[in-house]
């Protein structure tokens, strides 16, 4: 999964693993994998299996595949007999798992599942560049004996779901989860595209150990154009405001776009300021024009320095935390 981009002198790395430290340090001397894990912690889907209640979720997610709510198109497709309007069908088609070197350091290093499919359609995406692995039915015997093995080799602190967009697949997340061996009953974090549904965010709910949302746009205009999503900003804005009320952890990215300050990421940020008690930000500069990226002049090139500054600068005007700036305080506050 992981992909080496070079935009002018940058050296862009996308998805790091444990392979890859030999090169980062040959590039970076001084690196080291930043890391804060929680201590005592004992995850929310391990006290949902012991009360019964990651059956029930079970039940109702397999359920509700029958007529899919899952995200935000609500689209109603009985995935066991015809594909959702995000492409996929009731099988979770996911990728091999790998080790994340590189995530926030709260959740760093991270064993990460990334799923296929997707609900937005990004003009943008890395993941619809040509991948060398093709992605396969999951198994949780087979998914759970790899994660075993890479434990082993590098000991990761969190387990991820990833894509696409995770949520697609809830009822293959939820059950394998329910198979989790004890060894790697670890935080779960959700990194998820903020397009979701009410069902999605309540079956989620005591689940999720930390949500790592991106939240992209502010407006149809350009939700539309680059993700042919226009109804996105209402859909995300009322599954982060759901969000807040659960008991997980909640971490927006907010993924630097070249030109889109004024109409994206100043309203977003704004926004935001409103649950600023509830949640942690994180600021990402490593967008590189892939895909169709370079169809559309706006974002056919890098973020320069001005542009990430003042995200940051306007987040931190107006109180939001940076995950980054006091991650000590992220598992205990």
């Amino acid at each position: 999964m992981n992909r080496i981009y070079r935009a002018g002198e940058e050296i862009i790395l996308v998805d790091p693993t444990p392979e890859m430290l030999p090169i980062i340090k040959k590039m970076n001397p001084r690196f080291k994998i930043d890391s804060r894990p929680p201590k005592r912690y004992e995850p929310l889907f391990v006290k949902s299996k012991q009360s019964g209640e990651l059956d029930e979720k079970i039940r109702k997610a397999e359920e509700g595949l029958r007529s899919c709510k899952l995200c935000a198109w609500e689209c109603g497709a009985d995935r066991a007999k015809e594909k959702g309007k995000c492409g996929a069908s009731s099988t979770a088609l996911c990728y091999p798992p790998f080790i994340h070197i590189a995530e926030e350091s709260v959740i760093n290093p991270a064993l990460i599942l990334n799923f296929a499919f997707c609900s937005l359609d990004c003009v943008y995406c890395i993941a619809k560049e040509k991948n060398e692995s093709i992605p396969s039915a999951l198994s949780g015997e087979a998914f759970w004996k790899q994660a075993e093995s890479l434990y082993k080799s590098f000991r990761f602190q969190a387990i991820e779901f990833g894509g696409g967009e995770p949520s697609l697949f809830i009822p293959s997340i939820l059950r394998l989860l329910n198979s989790a061996p004890e060894e790697l009953a670890l935080p779960v974090v959700l990194n998820s595209n903020l397009f979701l549904s009410p069902q999605a965010v309540e079956l989620f709910d005591r689940i999720i150990d930390v949500y790592l949302v991106d939240f992209r746009y502010a407006g149809e205009k350009c939700a539309s154009r680059l993700s042919n999503a226009p109804n996105y900003f209402e859909a995300a804005w009322r599954s982060i405001e759901s969000l807040t009320k659960q008991q997980a952890k909640i971490i927006v990215r907010i993924l630097v776009l070249p030109n889109h300050f004024e109409c994206c990421h100043k309203p977003v940020i704004e926004k935001l300021s409103k649950l600023k008690e509830r949640i942690w930000i994180s600021v990402l500069d490593q967008y590189v024009p892939a895909h169709l990226a370079l169809c559309f002049p706006d974002i056919a090139r890098r973020p320069n320095r001005k542009e990430v500054e003042e995200v940051k600068s306007l987040a931190r005007s107006l109180g939001l935390r940076d995950v980054e700036e006091k991650p000590e305080a992220f598992w205990t506050d």
